[in-house]
Formats: structure tokens, C-alpha cells, sequence
């Protein structure tokens, strides 16, 4: 899919590069494709100098900006355990008990994706998570509830929707675990947001 849309060398020189969020953005991008969405421009700058990942359309839809943004495990470490080195261990050791809290990393990647957002625009985080425990594995319904709360402060006011997305990789094929929540921002056009509609139809938290 990458190399048909032309930027297959971009993303694999980043990969070389070691930066980091790289796959979450191959994910991203491979999930709007398996969805048919059309991609429009990779790496718009809706605000000078500050680019996003991708813009994408759906049934000849006006275009919706894109900002990835992966949320890792290191992030939820203590400064006690970051001092300790725990961040060079292995994500998961065995016998190792933690509480986690899904929400506050979460939002603090959307505030890094606000100063790519422009006021009128239509747009899209897809946060694709490393996290110790991914909200879109569990049945959290206050982690549900937490989210939408805190998306409805008018620091996020300008974005329009965050679509929480965690591939699944079986032996043959990729499949995604996938939430949408609208935001008090600009309106996605009516195919996009009819679309999210339906994968919130087939999530489990609306079983």
C-alpha cells in the first residue's frame, strides 16, 4: 500500500532512522486503506511548519487531516522506576503487579497534536497505543465515560473526532480493535462520521 501510494522509501528510511511512532502511522495508515478511504496528501501542513501525518477522504468526501500519535508503556513509568532503569527492560516481566491509569497518557498525546490543528478544519487523532493495558482490550465502560469527559474541555477544542485503534495480528492477516469519540471540533463530513458511527456499532463497548 505504501510503495503503490509512492512514500514506501520515506517510511523506511524514518524506520532506519529509529523515530519513533513510525509503525503507529503504518497501522494507521493500512486501517484507512483496508476502510477504503482515499489518501490525499501525506505530511499536510495545515499550520506553517507543523505537519501531519496524512489526509484522507472517503466517498469523495472533502478532506480530513490526520495526526498519529502512539502513546507508549514507557510513559506510564514512575520517576522511581525511570531512575531504576525499568524503561530498558521488557515491556511485560513476569509477576510484576502495577495499576494503570489509560486516560491521562492518552490526553497528553492529544495536546501534543494541537498545535498541528487548524481552527476550521476537519480532523482525526488516531491514537494507536503501546500501553501496559490498551483501553480497546478491556470492558472499560469509566475509562468510556472518563474519556468522553475529558475530551469535552475546550482545550480540545478543535479537534474533531479521536479514533483509538490496536492492530491484531493473527497468522495470515491484520485485524483492528477500533473506538471512535467525537470532539467539540469542526464537523467530519457526513460519510466519515457515518462510517465511525458503524465501527462504534461493532466495538464491544456497545455490546
Amino acid at each position: 500500500m505504501l510503495d503503490k501510494e509512492g512514500v514506501l522509501s520515506d517510511f523506511v528510511d524514518r524506520l532506519s532512522m529509529g523515530e519513533r511512532g513510525v509503525w503507529a502511522e503504518v497501522w494507521a495508515a493500512y486501517y484507512f486503506d483496508q476502510q477504503r478511504f482515499r489518501f490525499c496528501r501525506w505530511q499536510p501542513e495545515y499550520v506553517a511548519g507543523r505537519p501531519g501525518d496524512m489526509e484522507v477522504s472517503l466517498d469523495n468526501s472533502s478532506p480530513v487531516f490526520v495526526e498519529v500519535k502512539r502513546p507508549g508503556w514507557q510513559g506510564e513509568l514512575s520517576s522511581e522506576e525511570l531512575d531504576t532503569g525499568r524503561a530498558d527492560r521488557p515491556k511485560y516481566i513476569n509477576a510484576e503487579v502495577r495499576s494503570f491509569d489509560n486516560v491521562t497518557p492518552i490526553m497528553y498525546s492529544l495536546r501534543k497534536a494541537l498545535p498541528k490543528l487548524r481552527e476550521y478544519s476537519a480532523n482525526i487523532i488516531v491514537v494507536v497505543d503501546d500501553m501496559f493495558v490498551s483501553p480497546l482490550e478491556t470492558h472499560d465502560s469509566i475509562f468510556r465515560d472518563q474519556f468522553r469527559a475529558a475530551l469535552h474541555d475546550c482545550e480540545f477544542m478543535y479537534i474533531s473526532g479521536v479514533l483509538l485503534l490496536k492492530p491484531v495480528l493473527y497468522t495470515e492477516c491484520v485485524e483492528y480493535l477500533a473506538y471512535f469519540q467525537r470532539a467539540l471540533g469542526p464537523e467530519l463530513p457526513h460519510s466519515v462520521q457515518e462510517f465511525f458511527d458503524q465501527v462504534n456499532q461493532e466495538t464491544r463497548w456497545n455490546s
